[in-house]
C-alpha cells in the first residue's frame, strides 16, 4: 500500500531485502516452526535437538516462501497460480528486490516504473515486460540457489543432532521435494 518511488528508493538503500526474509519468517515459517516444536515435544527431543529441528524449520519456512516468490514467474502449466501475480498486484518480494539489484541501470529503471504503476503492471505488455525483466536479471536462480544453501546449512546442524533413521531420511526426501522447483522453470 506504500509502494511509491520515493519509498522504494529509500527501502533498498535502507536494506530491505533482510526485513523481506523476517517476514517470511514471520509469516511462512512461523507455521513450519510450530509444527517442529510439537514434533518435538511428542519425541521428547532433547533441548539441543529442539533448538536445531526449529531453526531448519525456520530456514525451510522463509526458503519455502522464495521458491513460492521464484515460482510465481514459471511458465510451467504445472504451476496454478498466475504467472507473476505477485508483479501484478505490486507485491515486493524477494525476487522482485533480487531482480532490480542485478538489473542494470535501465532495466532497473524500467521493472521500477512498472511496479510502480498499477496501470502498468496490470496490462498483458506491461506485465509480459516485467517478467521477463525479472527472468532476465538471474534472479530467480539466484533465489532459488540461496533458499537451497539456505535450508542446506541448517540441514548440516539438524543432522548432526539426530541419529541415522529412516524418519530422518524421509524429512530430508520430503523437504527436498517440496523446494524441487527445476522442473516447473
Amino acid at each position: 500500500r506504500r509502494l511509491s518511488a520515493g519509498n522504494l528508493a529509500r527501502w533498498r538503500r535502507d536494506s530491505i531485502a533482510p526485513k523481506v526474509l523476517q517476514m517470511y519468517a514471520n509469516k511462512t515459517a512461523a507455521v513450519v516452526e510450530g509444527a517442529a516444536e510439537m514434533a518435538c515435544i511428542i519425541a521428547r527431543a532433547t533441548p539441543a535437538q529442539r533448538k536445531a529441528c526449529v531453526s531448519f524449520a525456520r530456514a525451510f519456512g522463509v526458503a519455502f516462501q522464495i521458491c513460492d516468490d521464484v515460482l510465481n514467474f514459471s511458465r510451467s502449466p504445472r504451476w496454478a497460480k498466475t504467472c507473476g501475480e505477485d508483479l501484478t498486484e505490486g507485491k515486493l518480494t524477494y525476487v522482485l528486490l533480487r531482480a532490480l539489484d542485478r538489473l542494470d541501470r535501465t532495466g532497473r529503471t524500467r521493472l521500477q516504473k512498472i511496479l510502480l504503476s498499477p496501470t502498468l503492471r496490470r496490462e498483458s505488455a506491461g506485465l509480459a515486460e516485467g517478467i521477463a525483466l525479472v527472468r532476465r536479471s538471474g534472479a530467480l536462480e539466484i533465489c532459488r540457489d540461496e533458499a537451497q544453501n539456505m535450508v542446506d546449512r541448517e540441514w548440516e546442524r539438524l543432522s548432526r543432532r539426530l541419529k541415522p533413521s529412516e524418519a530422518k531420511l524421509m524429512l530430508r526426501m520430503l523437504c527436498s521435494s517440496l523446494l524441487d522447483i527445476d522442473g516447473l522453470g
